[in-house]
């Protein structure tokens, strides 16, 4: 089961470091085919996640996600993971340059089989078996 954990973290560090480095094709690898993206600023499949992804990046858009603290529960072959992070961001508003920074949030802590049948919000209810990044994986925390 620790080789099962240490993938799945590998996948959730690839993600952020390949998708701040804006490399696009290996960033491609950590989706599933009909993977779904769910964030503050954009909610569709992971191919327009990542077209919009590089168009800003491509832009000058710098966005750093810092990832901290990581746990994950398996069941059989399912697995729910949470990782804490903070996104930075630097950007012109009226002229200035600022630095924002988001911190990541859990919606609802719980089993899958409890996410899936009693969602506390919206939000979680629209997440499903097919919307992750790895087969049976789904997520339960939201990318502000």
């Amino acid at each position: 089961m620790i080789d099962d954990k240490l993938a799945i973290r590998e996948v959730i560090e690839n993600w952020a470091l390949w998708r701040d480095a804006g490399d696009w094709e290996r960033f491609a690898t950590v989706w599933h085919d009909d993977g779904w993206m769910t964030a503050t600023w954009f909610q569709g499949p992971a191919s327009q996640f990542i077209e919009v992804s590089r168009a800003g990046f491509e832009r000058g858009v710098s966005i750093l996600h810092f990832l901290g603290g990581f746990t994950c529960d398996i069941n059989r072959n399912r697995a729910i993971a949470q990782t804490k992070m903070t996104i930075n961001q630097r950007a012109m508003v009226d002229g200035l340059e600022v630095d924002v920074v988001c911190t990541g949030r859990v919606e609802q802590e719980g089993t899958a089989k409890e996410l899936y049948e009693r969602p506390a919000t919206l939000f979680v209810a629209s997440f499903s078996s097919t919307s992750s990044f790895l087969p049976d994986v789904t997520c339960t925390s939201t990318i502000c």
